[in-house]
């Protein structure tokens, strides 16, 4: 009987934890973190723009995250993530760090209005981001906010400048509004 229901639980947090990552990937992109060799990169990006309110459209495991709030404690900090087995990662790890400006939200990141950051970083792929997520943008960011897109471009948005230091680096994409 122990057994049966052992292997029950098993097999729900099994279909959870898939439809979670699935429902995550179809909605921006799959899992795949930041590299924390561009963790500095992003945080100066973010100082010289004179970030106060900052979200990550899909944070994942949240480690971009805590590292800028650790770093910023003047700045308020959000992440969405729909993934349900990567937003409980990222709550408890947030919990754990300690750091008080910063909130997981558990969302679809299409529900959450932009206009309230001025600050915007995304990690989506290009079929992701061409036409739904830029129409978003284009409709809600205010006029003196930044978007940081890592690694992929935003084709119909007005390229302000691209952050490479070297061949070798991902590039991080930046939009002024």
């Amino acid at each position: 009987m122990i057994i049966d229901m052992l292997e029950t639980l098993f097999l729900i947090i099994v279909i959870i934890t898939v439809y979670g990552f699935a429902r995550g990937s179809s909605s921006l992109a799959p899992w795949v973190p930041t590299k924390v060799k561009d963790y500095q990169r992003i945080n100066s990006l973010l100082e010289v723009n004179n970030s106060k309110r900052f979200i990550d459209l899909g944070c994942g495991s949240a480690g971009l995250l805590v590292y800028l709030a650790k770093a910023n404690p003047g700045v308020k900090f959000v992440g969405v993530e729909i993934a349900l087995p990567l937003f409980l990662f990222a709550w408890l790890r947030v919990k754990l760090s300690g750091v008080k400006n910063l909130t997981i939200l558990y969302h679809d990141l299409f529900n959450v209005n932009l206009s309230d950051f001025d600050t915007i970083f995304v990690y989506g792929y290009p079929r992701s981001i061409k036409q739904r997520l830029t129409e978003k943008i284009k409709q809600e960011v205010k006029s003196s906010s930044v978007l940081l897109s890592y690694v992929f471009k935003f084709h119909n948005l007005n390229l302000s400048t691209v952050d490479r230091p070297t061949p070798n680096s991902l590039p991080i994409y930046i939009y002024k509004f």
